[in-house]
């Protein structure tokens, strides 16, 4: 600090304005470059990087706050270049790797990236002298390079600043340089919160609200100063808030049956939209400004004329986000991302224009909309603008409360094409770059675990939608069953797909089989195909049709096909044309097989591999030593480390049994010992018992059929249900055997259970009275309301004074309507009942708590209630803020 103040002295002595930049020049170097390579050296030890990176910090901040003074700059010399992939201050250098060196194909050494690469190749080429050059020379260099980005022979330019710098710098200083322009310096173990953090406890919150990394250094220079609350402004683009991947249990757990927004995923490119008045601005999720392309107002650009006249009169300014997407105009359908489009370079009268879809709004006329719930947002945003087509759009949105909903609207949204589904919570309030606020997005790839590839055959055609109404967009594929000896092959459809491929592989698929396809007439049906309940609007005879390659999460039963079962979110991986028309899956390689073990073929051509958990065994050489399974037929399904699936089929051989590797009519019962995803399709359509190892081994020990137990079966038929009914109570204790020592532990857990029962939560409680009565109950108004009511003097305390007589009556009111009223203020808090007329202080210290907590609450008067109750249901709690 001694040195920084000698120094700063030394500089405000000085009139030579050349002298102060090379005396900050030189102290830049001696504190940023220094520290910048303390940091690289330090790779495997991230306490001591965080331990340098505060040191580096703290010694620029009086150089930074002399600068802000003096000169005005923000310029902070190690923040800049630790973190050059932040919203730059200086345009975008547009360098790739093919820029900047020509890389072998074969090194000795392995590199972690593009700078350590050519560090290997540039250390026994280069000086390993360190350069004489300070970090205000290297950003004057910068600022040139930057300037190249318009220019017209750029590529040219950038060669010929390039090559005098390399030529003064080491290999070491070459691969930092390198890195700094590829805006990825590579500090192991450091994030970029890690960073921010250091610099500033606010300074993370600041920058995702502004995502301007020199306001957080303008804004931000003293540690010490808190920022009392950081907001979004109109002009300073900010990080958007993002939407979590979660695994389907996750979600269902998450939604808790309560009603979440569902709108379509987009493929487009996340944007942000500032207005005031005539004047626009264009942000995209990592705050590059494209204003110049889309119009910075009215009367410029490819999409701010026709988007003007959306907002409405009362509009004085406000910020949408959104996603900016490509609109076909001739055929009136949003156009993919992944067909290499670019919709800022996109003229206004093409074929293809830019086309703005909004769903949420962040400021209306110069009021901050963040902290509201996002359900209050919608309305403000659909009263602000106005939809017209191919400018503005909203997204297809759903209110829904269960998973099967969910399900729905994703198979729904997998049939169009989209990308998918976004779920929000409607009482989400928007924080920027928060991906765990409430937003959750749903691909058919997050959704469990998926299948094995499924070679399928399409037997039939539907006729699309919007833009693919004059053409086939969705398959029905089937799988091959046995036949006769002397008869042909048949099929059976099995499933319909309409997703996983391009619009370039539909067409050229469609090229060879629309010579084939015909027009679906019950009278004139070919014999070889039969279909159940779903019938295209087109067929194919099957030796003129191509076979799928199809992956889906699951099989699942349903009497719309042949097969009695069918896929759950399949896609199409590739077009198999390897493959012959007659070497698809077959239905006996299926987990529910309707057809006698007796009559299933394998076509010639088709080997499949199967992996070593789930071979069969060889009991060639097995002897049969009891009798317990005499010519009993049992499928074993899979085993576990310690009892394999090998190891139980062979016990069930030396039992006298016969194995199976799929189930049938005349199959007895199904083994399995985990409860995988083929355990879970029986469980939809339970056919047969599917019984744990432990029965099999009690059988061998007595060499007799032993009655199956409750805790035996994990998938149980109708017949053995209701013997269980017969023989067991509702813990699983035997009414006719004596209980061994081994079942008391398991029957006492579901006494446990049973005997503490979980409580309906209160909108389970709405849900039910919306069953029985088909809206809300006279006595349910309140229902899904968790009401604080300010009648103590200190909150939460009911020991203290009571303030207000009234509304002790009015929470009486409450809770016979349904709510369910609190003695103290916790985060479940929903709504929070005040008198402002007879305590008019008491609202603005409601008002301030609300701002703090994560989870806000509605501050309503005591009218809100009687007026509801007048109505019947919930009135809007925005009338009756105090």
């Amino acid at each position: 600090m001694v040195r920084t103040s000698r120094l700063a002295a030394r500089l405000l002595a000085s009139a030579d304005t050349k002298q102060l930049e090379t005396g900050l020049g030189k102290y830049r170097c001696k504190y940023g470059l220094q520290r910048q390579r303390q940091l690289a050296a330090c790779t495997s030890m991230i306490f001591e990087h965080r331990s340098i990176l505060s040191a580096a910090l703290s010694r620029c901040r009086p150089i930074v706050v002399f600068l802000f003074l003096v000169c005005g700059s923000t310029y902070n010399p190690v923040f800049f270049k630790i973190l050059p992939g932040f919203k730059p201050v200086r345009p975008v250098f547009e360098i790739y790797m093919n820029f900047i060196t020509r890389v072998p194909k074969t090194t000795q050494s392995v590199a972690k990236d593009f700078g350590d690469i050519c560090y290997d190749i540039l250390r026994i080429r280069c000086s390993s002298n360190t350069s004489s050059l300070t970090i205000a020379e290297i950003n004057q260099f910068l600022d040139k390079l930057s300037s190249t980005y318009t220019s017209s022979k750029k590529s040219e330019n950038t060669e010929k600043l390039l090559q005098p710098l390399l030529m003064k710098l080491s290999g070491f200083e070459q691969k930092w340089l390198i890195r700094t322009i590829l805006r990825d310096v590579k500090l192991t173990g450091i994030s970029e919160k890690a960073v921010l953090s250091t610099y500033h406890p606010d300074a993370k919150e600041l920058y995702d609200a502004s995502n301007d990394l020199e306001k957080v250094c303008t804004t931000l220079i003293n540690p010490l100063n808190r920022s009392s609350g950081i907001e979004i402004s109109l002009f300073n683009p900010f990080r958007p808030m993002l939407a979590d991947r979660l695994s389907e249990s996750k979600i269902l757990m998450k939604m808790s049956n309560k009603p979440f927004y569902v709108e379509t995923k987009l493929d487009g490119e996340r944007t942000q939209i500032h207005k005031r008045g005539n004047k626009y601005g264009f942000y995209t999720r990592r705050g590059f400004d494209y204003t110049s392309s889309y119009g910075a107002d009215p009367s410029v650009g490819n999409i701010t004329p026709r988007l003007h006249n959306c907002f409405r009169e009362s509009v004085t300014s406000c910020i949408l986000d959104g996603e900016m997407v490509a609109w076909n105009v001739n055929g009136s359908f949003i156009v993919s991302k992944g067909e290499n489009i670019d919709v800022k370079s996109m003229s206004p009268t093409g074929g293809l224009v830019p086309c703005f879809v909004a769903f949420d709004i962040l400021l209306l006329n110069d009021e901050v909309l963040s902290n509201l719930p996002y359900k209050e947002r919608l309305k403000l945003l659909e009263s602000a603008v106005k939809v017209r087509e191919s400018v503005l759009h909203f997204p297809n949105r759903k209110l829904v409360s269960t998973k099967m909903e969910v399900a729905d609207l994703l198979n729904e949204a997998i049939d169009q094409r989209e990308e998918g589904i976004v779920l929000k919570n409607p009482d989400s309030v928007y924080k920027p770059n928060e991906r765990k606020g409430g937003w959750v997005k749903v691909k058919p790839e997050y959704v469990g675990d998926m299948m094995d590839h499924l070679d399928v055959i399409i037997l039939g055609g539907y006729h699309g939608q919007g833009r693919r109404r004059n053409m086939i967009s969705m398959f029905l594929v089937g799988v091959a069953v046995p036949f006769l000896e002397g008869k042909q092959l048949e099929f059976y459809s099995f499933a319909r797909v309409g997703s996983g491929y391009s619009d370039k592989q539909l067409m050229g698929l469609l090229e060879k089989l629309n010579p084939y396809w015909q027009k679906w007439d019950k009278n004139t049906l070919p014999p070889m195909i039969h279909f159940g309940k779903e019938k295209p609007d087109v067929w194919i005879n099957p030796s003129m049709s191509a076979v799928l390659e199809i992956k889906a999460s699951e099989i699942v039963s349903s009497n719309s096909y042949k097969t009695g079962m069918t896929l759950r979110f399949p896609r199409v991986q590739r077009i198999r044309e390897d493959r012959a028309w007659d070497s698809c899956m077959t239905l006996s390689e299926s987990v529910t097989d309707d057809i006698p073990a007796k009559k299933r073929i394998k076509l010639a051509g088709c080997t499949t591999v199967v992996a070593a958990p789930f071979q069969s065994a060889d009991t060639s050489h097995v002897k049969s030593l009891f009798t317990c399974f005499s010519k009993k037929e049992i499928c074993v399904l899979n085993g576990s480390d310690s009892l394999t699936k090998q190891e139980l089929e062979r016990k069930v051989v030396s039992g006298g049994g016969v194995v199976v590797q799929h189930p049938g009519h005349s199959t007895f019962c199904i083994i399995a010992v985990k409860d995988d995803m083929r355990v879970k399709s029986l469980r939809n359509r339970p056919k047969w018992d599917v019984v744990s190892p432990a029965w099999l081994l009690r059988c061998l020990n007595v060499d007799r059929l032993v009655p199956l137990r409750p805790q035996d079966l994990m998938v149980v038929t109708r017949g053995t249900e209701e013997r269980m009914i017969q023989n067991y109570d509702r813990f699983g204790n035997s009414l006719r055997e004596p209980t061994s020592v081994e079942d008391v532990a398991s029957i006492l857990q579901r006494v446990k259970d049973l005997e503490n029962p979980a409580q309906l939560s209160i909108y389970e409680i709405a849900n039910l009275e919306h069953e029985i009565f088909g809206q809300v109950h006279k006595y349910g108004i309140f229902r899904t309301c968790v009401v604080y009511v300010d009648l103590w003097e200190t909150i939460s305390d009911p020991n203290s004074q009571n303030i207000s007589r009234e509304l002790e009556i009015v929470s009486f009111d409450l809770r016979i309507y349904g709510a369910q009223v609190c003695n103290r203020m916790d985060p479940s808090v929903t709504h929070v009942l005040c008198d402002p007329v007879s305590y008019p202080k008491r609202a603005a210290v409601w008002k301030t708590m609300n701002h703090g907590r994560e989870v806000k609450f509605k501050l309503v008067r005591l009218e809100w209630v009687e007026h509801s109750i007048k109505k019947g249901s919930l009135v809007d709690e925005m009338a009756y803020y105090p």
